[in-house]
């Protein structure tokens, strides 16, 4: 969603991943063995501002609400037990991005 006003602007980003089986390597999943993948949605706010035609700054906060996407569970292996990330999704946490561009 965006918005714009003047030399103002905003927007409003929103990624998310929903039921979503985890199939555990596997091509036909064991739903008792890999239940399915926890909902979430992530959101992402920007704003920018045109200084006259040449100048651009920006600032976005990304995982505004600074989601943690962890689900670890423990995977017997040949060498002993190791820890497993279930999403396979290494989301950062919250973070900023500022940029200036100069345009001619």
């Amino acid at each position: 969603m965006n918005y714009e006003n003047g030399g103002f602007g905003s927007f409003l980003r929103l990624r998310a991943k929903m039921d979503m089986v985890n199939t555990g390597g596997k091509s036909v999943p064991d739903q008792t063995k890999y239940p399915k993948y926890n909902d979430y949605v992530v959101a992402d706010l920007g704003i920018n501002y045109r200084y006259m035609k040449n100048h651009n700054f920006a600032f976005t906060v990304n995982n505004l609400f600074d989601k943690e996407f962890y689900d670890w569970t423990a995977v017997q292996g040949r060498k002993g037990i190791s820890y497993s990330n279930l999403y396979r999704d290494y989301l950062e946490g919250r973070n900023f991005w500022f940029s200036y561009t100069y345009s001619f």
